[in-house]
């Protein structure tokens, strides 16, 4: 719908110059011939023939300036529009010959590099028109259109593009490189864990013509090299503990022993201890690839740690990795081994408490003791006398007597769990002061025995 409007707005735009053309010729012929009749003197008929000259050059200069945007730069003949934050490479008769930029605060080097202008420095010159430039014969030169698709972050989803463009977005942009789960090419954990997962790279095209031509498509030729990378790091490492929250979990180094892994020679080991931060970790791995097997170099100064590889600039911050899933069957199991662990975690903490209250409230103790020893008594009465427990109650009523025995056997048995429930005190007084010593338990310290317990 959008190349329809414009292509009817320029028609309308050069039907309307056409007829504009006619009619100024007419109208200087007319004044010509009207000069001519009125026998003016040659040097009348010129004055009036340079003042219609000067008219319609002004009329013509008009029309281009309105014809330039409305219709020539639409169409990429002679001009074309470059958008702010963009690039266009020209090219003459199929071949490279520049590329046109628009970003403010940049500028282009004498190879073709989009540097951040820093000081004072001054960027790209603006033209005339802003971003409408002249660049060459559209029967020789031609703006470049390429196709591409990748993916990107848009608002924490994943969004894919599959399109052709004429333009290059120099701006950062979050670029999310998937690697699905499949049975064959699946990348694994350290317990051979087929995982699906998201490769986020923050990124920024820095050389044009590098990006476009060194590499069939930069975007699958950065997959690439990601690929084995990422295979090899996630093998390192732990789905559920480790990569989800991209923080090393609690073990891995025994789990390392046991695999009998090792880290190699790309991480260091205090990269991998309890606590550290995967992302660090993993960029630094990444780092040390590249520069090492790739002949990647570092960046420019002054824009964050990054590297540049194939004309286009990876940054440091915001590099991840995102959306770890394993197979449903292996999520599953973890789910419920992490409920089970809950569960089993709230059962022995409500234990704990439980009987830390029954230690704590002196009545809770007694009363728990109580229930625990009411069979206690009867047992021991019905095995010292030989007789079934039902028994006993009977005999009791026989002999009164008994039921001294039955309550010593209460009291011992009262005495051994509050022993075991650390809430039994002996208290030992001399003989014939037992009174007056329990009465010294209970009674009140004066206000001077009060400083000297203070003082002690």
């Amino acid at each position: 719908m959008e190349a329809k409007k414009e292509e009817s707005s320029g028609e309308n735009v050069s039907r309307w110059a056409l007829g504009l053309f006619i009619f100024l010729f007419v109208l200087l012929l007319i004044i010509c011939l009207s000069a001519i009749k009125a026998h003016l003197s040659v040097g009348g008929v010129v004055a009036v023939v340079v003042v219609v000259i000067v008219l319609i050059a002004i009329i013509i200069l008009q029309v281009i300036y309105h014809l330039i945007p409305l219709y020539l730069a639409p169409q990429s003949w002679f001009f074309t529009y470059v958008d702010e934050g963009c690039a266009r490479i020209i090219l003459k008769g199929g071949k490279y010959e520049k590329t046109l930029m628009n970003y403010k605060g940049c500028r282009q080097d004498c190879i073709g590099n989009i540097e951040k202008v820093r000081g004072a420095r001054r960027g790209e010159k603006q033209t005339f028109w802003g971003g409408i430039t002249f660049f060459g014969m559209p029967s020789l030169h031609r703006v470049l259109v390429y196709h591409q698709k990748w993916n990107a972050l848009r608002e924490s989803e994943i969004k894919s593009y599959d399109e052709y463009l004429d333009r290059i977005f120099l701006g950062i942009d979050y670029y999310c490189f998937i690697f699905a789960l499949k049975d064959k090419e699946a990348v694994e954990d350290i317990n051979k864990v087929g995982l699906s997962l998201v490769v986020v790279v923050p990124a920024r095209i820095y050389n044009p013509y590098k990006a476009i031509y060194l590499t069939k498509n930069w975007v699958d030729a950065l997959s690439a090299i990601l690929r084995p990378i990422v295979e090899n790091f996630v093998s390192m490492f732990r789905w559920d503990q480790d990569l989800i929250g991209m923080k090393v979990g609690k073990d891995l180094d025994k789990e390392h022993k046991a695999k009998k892994k090792t880290i190699g020679k790309f991480i260091d080991p205090e990269d991998v201890v309890e606590g550290a931060d995967l992302r660090n970790t993993f960029w630094k791995f990444f780092k040390n690839i590249t520069t090492s097997q790739h002949n990647v170099k570092e960046g420019p100064k002054g824009e964050g740690e990054n590297l540049i590889i194939n004309g286009v600039i990876v940054y440091k911050d915001g590099f991840t990795i995102y959306k770890v899933d394993p197979d449903p069957t292996y999520r599953d199991i973890a789910a419920k081994e992490y409920e089970e662990t809950r569960l089993g975690e709230a059962r022995i903490k409500k234990a704990e408490l439980e009987a830390k209250a029954r230690k704590l409230e002196g009545g809770g103790v007694r009363d728990n003791i109580l229930e625990r020893i009411a069979g206690i008594p009867l047992a021991a009465l019905a095995k010292v006398l030989g007789i079934p427990e039902s028994e006993v109650p009977a005999y009791l009523k026989q002999c009164p007597d008994a039921l001294q025995e039955l309550k010593y056997y209460e009291e011992e048995g009262r005495k051994r769990e509050a022993m075991d429930a650390d809430a039994y005190h002996e208290y030992q007084y001399p003989p014939g002061q037992e009174i007056s010593s329990l009465l010294d338990r209970f009674r009140l310290p004066k206000e001077g025995e009060k400083e000297k317990n203070k003082e002690k």
